[in-house]
């Protein structure tokens, strides 16, 4: 039976107790679905942007079969429409999709599986061919989320270095867009590197099977530094999303930790030696610069900002 599912609508909400267990069991909503879809806000013209960002996933994927090449057409396709893959890009880490806590267990549970849902910005039609999907909507462009991301990772390695001489000599814009947008493209990749998630599965290790599908899951240490960078002002929802980004079979009982007013910081670290993980007792993780490592000092500077958010 086919069905689809929003959380708003298929969730009690005035039931604390249902809402409670179903929040806590969102990950296996996602990595139980046949398709997870992101609606997003961005804007994509079939007629520019997807031609570009096409030619960018072909040259990728050309430049991972051949790895000893210097120079090829392929990446001179791609640099001459380098305008229209930076600005795509930019749209991109402008949306609020980026910035959203729930999205980060939504992405990792649902794996290959999740599809980033762009409009379209004319009534043109998709070419077969291109990255985008074409079998899973006609009014819209939808793209793979794990291809979008390879992209993203292509786009920096190709953009940050200075064009070939050859290239530049064929294309004289080519050169001259590398040396004006030099700090307009490293801040962009930059902001791209907090935003724009790679929950990608490097290997048998990093994920379960639920149903034929992959489930990615990544440690604690992993999981603070992606919700550093997310909204969200609800305790419990934060330390789910913790939950099941590391993807626990231990769990807190949140109505007890609210009633006891136990802080943020100390519900993340009970979870994760709970469940053996002990990656937040790591000196590694935290950025420690010319300073002496202390646990307590270093977890609080961690942490601090997600707790500041909420008391």
């Amino acid at each position: 039976m086919a069905t689809d599912f929003s959380a708003k609508e298929c969730i009690e909400q005035d039931d604390p107790e249902e809402k409670s267990l179903a929040v806590a069991a969102m990950d296996l909503v996602y990595s139980r679905a046949e398709r997870s879809i992101a609606l997003l806000d961005s804007a994509l013209d079939p007629k520019t942007h997807l031609p570009a960002l096409s030619a960018l996933y072909e040259w990728g994927r050309f430049r991972y079969k051949t790895p000893n090449l210097i120079w090829s057409n392929e990446e001179l396709n791609v640099w001459s429409q380098s305008e229209q893959i930076i600005s795509l890009l930019e749209t991109v880490s402008g949306e609020r999709w980026n910035t959203r806590a729930w999205v980060l267990q939504e992405a990792f549970s649902a794996g290959e599986n999740m599809f980033l849902l762009f409009n379209k910005l004319s009534g043109s039609r998709v070419n077969p061919e291109s990255v985008a999907r074409t079998d899973l909507s006609i009014s819209e462009i939808a793209i793979n989320m794990d291809d979008f991301a390879l992209c993203i990772d292509w786009a920096e390695e190709l953009f940050t270095q200075h064009p070939p001489r050859s290239a530049a000599e064929m294309i004289p814009s080519i050169e001259n867009f590398a040396q004006d947008n030099k700090e307009r493209i490293s801040n962009l990749f930059k902001t791209l590197k907090v935003q724009f998630i790679r929950p990608r599965l490097t290997d048998a290790s990093s994920s379960k099977y639920r149903f034929g599908h992959p489930k990615r899951s990544c440690n604690a240490g992993a999981a603070l530094s992606f919700l550093r960078y997310r909204e969200n002002l609800i305790v419990s929802d934060k330390v789910f999303i913790f939950a099941n980004l590391c993807d626990y079979d231990y769990r807190l009982d949140m109505a007890e930790v609210e009633r006891r007013g136990y802080p943020l910081s100390a519900c993340f670290l009970a979870l994760s030696i709970l469940n053996a993980d002990y990656s937040l007792l790591i000196p590694e993780v935290y950025d420690t610069g010319n300073n002496n490592f202390t646990f307590e000092g270093h977890y609080y500077e961690l942490t601090k900002d997600l707790s500041l958010k909420l008391y």
